[in-house]
């Protein structure tokens, strides 16, 4: 249940930001700067972040980070 929080909050805060630069079309001029990863316990950070599409240096994409998000509830 924890887990599934720390998911939650992560996607949250994807959502607030797309929130705030949804009045603009400045999506493209943004880059991933870092991806952080707390609170798993059964699967490391690399698997993780190996599930991600999303890489560091990468352009933001609201549609990908969903699908991260997904990918990431699906290692359990």
């Amino acid at each position: 249940m924890r887990r599934m929080s720390r998911v939650h909050s992560v996607l949250a805060t994807a959502w607030i930001l797309s929130a705030l630069l949804a009045g603009t079309q400045a999506f493209a001029a943004f880059r991933v700067v870092v991806i952080k990863v707390e609170g798993n316990r059964r699967v490391g950070p690399d698997a993780i972040r190996g599930a991600m599409s999303t890489k560091v240096g990468g352009e933001f994409d609201l549609a990908r980070l969903r699908e991260d998000g997904k990918a990431i509830y699906r290692m359990g």
